[in-house]
């Protein structure tokens, strides 16, 4: 199965004044302006003509990752309207399925289905039914840690049958380089002394039997959690090994553990965040060198691991982050998407769900199965990935920004738009500061929409509004737009408050 074109569409945002070397903004000296309250910064944002063919994305970049337990449950169903409702808003993305618990589940093809850990025929069938129901398409991992090669070839000869269309790619085991057991982690499923040649040759036993069974197979991998950077890291190795089998290399990104006293909303906002503008950059080098077609995507991803940080990964701050990070993953232009990681009521789940994680995995044993599709909460997070989409869907243009950029507070974003419109994305991540941006085309306007994504603080957890209006947990929106037009300079003055974004859709 080849890699759609779609799903290899890719796009080069621009961050304005980011400490990204190959970024086209660069900061000036600030230009005040006589309208501009004392508060107010004044910037000039200009939109030059394209000096190189326009690089083209389109709704699929961002997408979600979820643990393999969801399988055994009925939220993902077509007949759950709401969270089918709340998927499309996004645009035909990529849902992964795995992680963690992909270990732990077991294939029996003659099980009845909807009794984790086991996987049967009709949960893979009730997947493949929501799937069709929103328009995505699926990463689908099989257990390799706690599995054999024969029940993995299995489970995707069923899985491919049923996904049909639907199947993206299969994923062998997750995170595999923390298979070892430490002191710390004696349930790990793999010895102390387990190395990346054991991985290798296990992963090739496992991928030679998936490709038996359904010979058209795509693969990708190895979904590892470390970077890779260093000379002992399995990345580098996995690709040049495997490069010529798989389609697409799968790498997770957090910024860092939830407990970790670093992580505060200051952190959160850093941007570009350099951890992961280095990461990015070896997944891009690494790719190109092997000749993977599909590039790399990030198949599992959020903010900060262990289920996230209570009032950080679920406050307003993590709207504007998630905004920037796709962003910032997307002007690579190796990488092909991002799927954030979420699920049950975890801080950092953009979806946040009644059940509990110990629900799913069948511990209490009470839980009615109608529970886990009841949708109790959209997190800020969700609100900025939805911005995101709104966003994307087109070309990107060149952009240069003049004018004071404090902390690199102000990032924007320029797409012409299949429907032709212009939309710019701006996204202010100061305390204090209000940007009264100037936008300039390079064709005359006619007239703007602005959608505002706001919310109380940077902390609350409740609130956030994109276009003035919550989204609902049945996937309701009913947003109210600004009408601006450019002044008799034929440029737009647009202000983008603290803690704030703005999506200007321009004709």
């Amino acid at each position: 199965m080849k890699i759609p074109s779609s799903f290899t569409a890719r796009l080069v945002p621009l961050v304005l004044l980011a400490a990204v070397p190959r970024l086209f903004a660069q900061a000036a000296s600030p230009l005040p302006r006589e309208s501009a309250a004392p508060s107010e910064i004044s910037v000039e944002v200009t939109v030059q003509p394209p000096s190189e063919p326009a690089i083209y994305v389109d709704g699929s970049f961002a997408g979600f990752s979820y643990e393999k337990g969801y399988i055994c449950t009925d939220t993902f169903d077509a007949s759950n309207t709401p969270q089918v409702q709340l998927f499309k808003r996004l645009g035909p993305g990529i849902f992964r399925i795995g992680a963690n618990q992909v270990t732990f589940t077991h294939w029996d093809p003659e099980a009845k289905g909807g009794q984790y850990p086991t996987v049967a025929p009709s949960d893979i069938d009730r997947l493949a039914g929501f799937l069709r129901a929103c328009n995505w398409k699926v990463i689908y991992a099989v257990n390799h840690a706690c599995s054999t090669p024969e029940k993995a070839a299995g489970e995707a000869a069923y899985a491919a049958q049923s996904f049909g269309d639907r199947l993206l790619a299969f994923e062998i085991g997750n995170e595999p380089d923390l298979y070892r057991k430490k002191p710390d982690h004696p349930e790990r499923p793999r010895p102390a002394e387990y190395s990346y040649e054991d991985f290798y040759r296990e992963w090739t036993e496992f991928a030679d039997a998936i490709v038996k069974a359904v010979p058209k197979a795509t693969l990708v991998g190895p979904s590892t959690a470390g970077e890779g950077k260093k000379e002992k890291g399995w990345m580098p190795l996995f690709i040049r090994d495997a490069g010529k089998r798989i389609q697409m290399i799968t790498q997770h990104y957090y910024i860092r553990g939830a407990q970790d006293p670093k992580s505060t909303i200051e952190d959160m906002l850093a941007n570009p965040e350099p951890q992961l503008v280095r990461m990015l950059e070896n997944l891009k080098k690494w790719t190109q060198a092997s000749g993977i077609q599909g590039g790399f995507h990030l198949n599992e991803a959020n903010s900060y691991w262990g289920g996230g940080k209570a009032g950080l990964c679920d406050s307003h701050a993590s709207a504007l982050w998630v905004i920037n990070f796709l962003f910032t993953c997307a002007q690579n232009e190796a990488c092909r998407g991002v799927s954030l990681h979420g699920g049950a009521r975890a801080p950092y789940t953009p979806i946040a769900y009644k059940t509990s994680e110990s629900e799913i995995e069948g511990r209490r044993g009470k839980a009615s199965p109608a529970d886990h599709k009841v949708i109790e909460e959209i997190r800020p997070e969700y609100y900025g990935i939805s911005f995101f989409s709104q966003a994307v869907g087109g070309r990107l243009q060149r952009t240069s920004l003049s004018g004071a950029n404090p902390d690199n507070a102000l990032s924007a974003y320029v797409v012409t738009a299949d429907d032709g419109q212009t939309r710019v994305a701006l996204v202010n991540t100061s305390a204090s500061a209000t940007f009264r941006t100037n936008l300039s085309l390079a064709t005359p306007m006619k007239e703007a929409t602005l959608l505002r994504l706001t919310g109380p603080s940077p902390q609350s957890t409740k609130g956030t509004l994109f276009g003035g209006a919550p989204i609902g947990t049945d996937g309701s929106w009913n947003p109210q737009s600004e009408v601006v037009q450019p002044g008799l300079d034929g440029r737009l003055n647009v202000a983008v408050a603290p803690f704030s974004a703005v999506l200007v859709q321009i004709r």
